[in-house]
């Protein structure tokens, strides 16, 4: 693989004080010239719903918790942000734990690695 020829289609937002989604990591277009996320590494977290270590789905004992149920779903637009268990906070409960490398970082360290030309 080259490094010009990836496409990056990951993004993770997350939520300003008044409700509204911005980007941590990509942006609203994801194409060549203007690569997303190359992977996101999400964990559902202890609390509320997600999937137990044995592959077991939880169930979701929150109250109001839409950003978690965004990322249970996602593939590849996920939310990120603190720990709340308020369910007044815009997008509700939440204890996913998000992190990503942006794509220059991961060919750098596929070159000095030596797994990238």
């Amino acid at each position: 693989m080259q490094s010009s020829s990836a496409v990056a289609t990951k993004t993770v937002r997350a939520r300003q004080p008044d409700g509204r989604l911005y980007y941590l990591g990509g942006q609203e277009e994801c194409v060549l010239s203007a690569p997303c996320l190359p992977f996101v590494v999400y964990s559902s977290g202890k609390n509320n719903l997600g999937t137990g270590v044995g592959g077991v789905a939880q169930a979701n004992g929150a109250r109001r918790n839409p950003d978690e149920l965004a990322n249970q779903a996602a593939s590849a637009h996920f939310i990120g942000g603190a720990a709340s268990a308020d369910p007044a906070r815009p997008g509700g409960e939440f204890d996913d734990m998000l992190t990503w490398v942006a794509l220059p970082q991961l060919y750098q360290r596929m070159k000095a690695a030596r797994n990238l030309p």
